[in-house]
């Protein structure tokens, strides 16, 4: 089944509206933002569906307007169900000059047996602000389900002004290589990605500063990579999807303000 979801942010006297959202089932969006004079617009995409099932394609479009900003949350985990042939994501993303886009969903759960190929394709102009997540488990690990799925891969690119800066192939399958292994996750079960871009942010001193909110903490490791035009990747590995939710979002507030403590 192919499954839409389209949203269009733009600003007006200073404070970002929904100028547009369409979606098919079984997606809705829901506008939570209780401070209406706040400039920042948050909505919830919402799903009726338990995860995602064989032949299910997620088409989703997403675009901010010069000068808006843009909060997206989930509502719940992703579950990826057994499959043979596979579901896939494909994401187009656009935020425009001056604009930002805060996007930090919940963990991804791959149960036995699955099969997922997405493709996140995102193109900023001038001045556009970006934070990205992504958290991938292991599976049920509960139930000892743990890399029993097929194959997970995730291409994320990112274009500023038009050239490509960001390219992240995720791509794990366990039955080709021990994903606990050496030189894969060393032990681990669970991994976060986090991509920042800002043009006016610096971004050296925003890894000095992930490095320090981290460097003490023994149950996850991290790594932290600055990429070409203003932009920076924070990698954590760990033990469990809540744990890695609340270091992002901790790592967010960080990088959406360093003033913050956290």
């Amino acid at each position: 089944m192919i499954c839409e979801l389209h949203i269009e942010a733009g600003q007006r006297e200073g404070k970002t509206y929904l100028q547009q959202a369409y979606c098919t089932r079984p997606f809705k969006v829901a506008n939570i933002r209780e401070d209406k004079t706040a400039p920042l617009l948050p909505l919830v995409i919402m799903s009726a569906s338990p995860g995602m099932l064989e032949g299910d394609v997620y088409d989703w479009k997403i675009t901010v307007h010069d000068g808006a900003q843009l909060q997206l949350q989930t509502q719940s985990y992703q579950r990826l169900f057994t499959m043979e042939q596979g579901a896939q994501q494909r994401i187009h993303v656009a935020v425009g000059a001056g604009a930002a886009l805060h996007y930090l969903p919940h963990p991804t759960v791959p149960q036995a047996k699955s099969v997922f190929t997405g493709h996140t394709e995102i193109r900023l102009q001038a001045n556009a602000r970006l934070l990205w997540s992504e958290i991938v488990t292991c599976g049920r690990k509960l139930n000892g389900e743990i890399f029993a799925f097929t194959r997970y891969q995730n291409l994320t690119e990112v274009y500023w002004k038009n050239k490509l800066v960001l390219r992240d192939n995720l791509w794990l399958e366990p039955q080709r290589w021990p994903l606990s292994g050496m030189g894969q996750q060393e032990g681990f079960t669970h991994q976060a990605s986090l991509f920042c871009f800002d043009e006016q942010a610096d971004m050296n001193a925003h890894a000095d500063a992930l490095y320090h909110l981290f460097a003490a903490d023994e149950q996850v490791a991290i790594g932290i990579s600055r990429t070409a035009y203003h932009g920076l990747m924070l990698r954590i590995l760990g033990e469990g999807g809540e744990q890695l939710k609340d270091k992002i979002t901790r790592a967010a507030q960080l990088l959406a303000d360093p003033k913050i403590v956290v």
